[in-house]
């Protein structure tokens, strides 16, 4: 009759498995973190900015629509302002796309035809200031 004895042979598969599952559940939290969609709910401060590789004329369109059509005061990336320098398309566009998405705050207000994407940390840099409303 054999016994049964509790051994370790399947100690270091089960921990390897149970680490692996753990890791899992983390990581999707962790990059579910940096970026929100539409449809989730805010879990807290969200910006509004330029996605990475938009077109620089997609960029320029974004800046000419923000500061006539969609009313926003554009001094801030004006020279002389304090998002002016260093003087670079993307992080203007993203300044007032987030200056537009701060103001208006309903679904949508962040796509920019594809070009915005919603983050929780705060871009501000130096002087530029990003705005946040607390809604």
């Amino acid at each position: 009759m054999k016994s049964s004895k509790l051994t370790m042979n399947g100690f270091p598969s089960i921990l390897l498995v149970v680490t692996l599952i753990i890791w899992i559940g983390t990581n999707d939290q962790v990059m579910g973190a940096a970026t929100m969609d539409d449809e989730a709910e805010p879990t807290g401060p969200r910006w509004c900015v330029a996605k990475y590789g938009t077109s620089e004329q997609a960029l320029k369109d974004i800046i000419e629509w923000t500061c006539g059509q969609g009313k926003v005061d554009c001094s801030h990336c004006r020279e002389g302002g304090s998002c002016y320098e260093p003087n670079n398309l993307c992080r203007q566009a993203s300044f007032l796309m987030n200056r537009y998405y701060q103001v208006n705050r309903q679904k949508g207000d962040c796509d920019f035809s594809g070009s915005g994407i919603k983050i929780e940390f705060n871009p501000s840099c130096g002087s530029c200031k990003y705005d946040l409303n607390q809604q």
